[in-house]
C-alpha cells in the first residue's frame, strides 16, 4: 500500500511560528503513516510495552515512503491566553515570558523542572518555580521579580543587604531565586530559628556556598524585620491606648 496524498487540517490558534508548526504537524503524519503501515509495532496486551523497540525490528518510513505533506491551519482565538503558540502543542511557561518577551533576565532558566530554584519569582506574595507555571495561569496576578525589589534611590532591600553584608553570594546563578524564597519568608514578619530557615529555602540550590552565610544572612534578614514588624506593631498599641 502506498499513500499518494495527505492533509491534515488543524484548528490551532493563532500561531507565532508558521513554520515551526508546519514542521510540527508534518511529523505528527509522518509517524502516523508509518505507525500504520509500515513499523509493525508489537504491543504486549499485558503491559502496554513495545516487544520489538528496534530499528532492528521494524521499519520507520524513509523519505522514499512518505508524500507530499499538506496541512491548513484554523486560527480560532483562545481567551484563555494573551501569547499565540510559536508551535503547536505549546504553552508559555511564566519563565519564558519573563526572560524572553520582557527581558527580566535576573529570573535564571535552571533545572526547568522545579527542583532548583533559580527562577522562583513571588505570586501574589507566594514564592513559585517559574519554570513549572503557565503564563496563562497569572492573569489578574501581581508577579515580583528582583527587578523589582530596587528602590527608585538604589536602596537595597534588607534580604539584599544581608546577602551582601554576609557575603553569601558567589557565582550569584542562584541568588536571585534565594532573595525572592527570602522575601517571603521575611514578609511574614514571624521569627525562625535557623532549622526552620534552613527548611524554608532548601528549595534554592546553591553549588558555590555551601548555605552556611545564606543561612546567616536570612536569618539576619528576618530579626531586622521582625524587630520592625514588633516595633511597629507596640507603636500601634501605644496610639490605641492613648
Amino acid at each position: 500500500m502506498k499513500i499518494l496524498d495527505i492533509l491534515n487540517v488543524h484548528d490551532s490558534g493563532r500561531i507565532i511560528n508558521p513554520a515551526t508548526a508546519e514542521g510540527q504537524v508534518h511529523s505528527g503524519m509522518a509517524q502516523g503513516i508509518g505507525a500504520a503501515l509500515y513499523e509493525e509495532q508489537l504491543i504486549d496486551p499485558a503491559t502496554g510495552r513495545l516487544l520489538n523497540p528496534n530499528l532492528l525490528d521494524y521499519k520507520i518510513p524513509t523519505a522514499m515512503d512518505a508524500p507530499d505533506l499538506k496541512c491548513l491551519f484554523v486560527e480560532t482565538d483562545d481567551p484563555s491566553g494573551p501569547y499565540g503558540n510559536k508551535a503547536l502543542g505549546e504553552r508559555e511557561m511564566l519563565l519564558d515570558t519573563l526572560r524572553d518577551r520582557l527581558g527580566l533576565t535576573s529570573v535564571k532558566r535552571g533545572c526547568e523542572v522545579g527542583e532548583c530554584g533559580a527562577c522562583t519569582v513571588l505570586l501574589d506574595g507566594v514564592a513559585i518555580d517559574s519554570c513549572l507555571y503557565l503564563t496563562v495561569w497569572c492573569e489578574g496576578a501581581t508577579i515580583v521579580t528582583t527587578e523589582g525589589l530596587l528602590a527608585r534611590d538604589g536602596t537595597l532591600t534588607p534580604v539584599q543587604q544581608a546577602l551582601v553584608d554576609e557575603a553569601a553570594v558567589q557565582c550569584g546563578f542562584c541568588t536571585p531565586g534565594i532573595i525572592m524564597s527570602a522575601t517571603e519568608i521575611v514578609g511574614s514578619g514571624k521569627r525562625y530559628t535557623r532549622d526552620e530557615i534552613r527548611k524554608l529555602i532548601s528549595g534554592n540550590l546553591c553549588r558555590c556556598t555551601g548555605y552556611q552565610n545564606i543561612v546567616n544572612a536570612v536569618e539576619r534578614a528576618v530579626n531586622e524585620c521582625a524587630d520592625i514588624a514588633e516595633r511597629t506593631l507596640a507603636a500601634h498599641a501605644d496610639d490605641d491606648a492613648a
